[in-house]
């Protein structure tokens, strides 16, 4: 049996944390879940964003980094705004995959 945990309680040994689809990724609430990315990240594990939540991935600036889809180009660069520089990474595509070296680890990041 797998079981569900919050931010607050999640396991530190996880290999990848999926961020799920949803309209919530536009809340402030949503704002909490930035410190797991960056922890993600910075550990070299996987992650990945499911629909809005690739857009959410903006946000935290990895999506500068890595080649990546979403469900609309200009939605994501009105939400994101300033932070998402790096536009020529987009790829018109229903799915990306790339392998992407961060600090010394390596990370993928899968979204579509």
């Amino acid at each position: 049996m797998l079981l569900d945990y919050d931010i607050i309680t999640i396991a530190t040994n996880y290999e990848a944390l999926i961020l799920i689809c949803g309209m919530i990724w536009g809340n402030k609430d949503a704002q909490q879940i930035k410190p797991l990315v960056g922890k993600c990240l910075e550990d070299g594990k996987i992650l990945g964003g499911i629909c809005d939540a690739s857009a959410f991935s903006g946000v935290t600036g990895f999506l500068n980094h890595v080649r990546h889809t979403s469900n609309d180009f200009n939605d994501l660069k009105q939400w994101v705004g300033k932070v998402y520089t790096r536009t020529g990474k987009y790829a018109m595509e229903q799915a990306v995959s790339e392998v992407y070296c961060y600090r010394k680890w390596y990370s993928s990041f899968r979204i579509c």
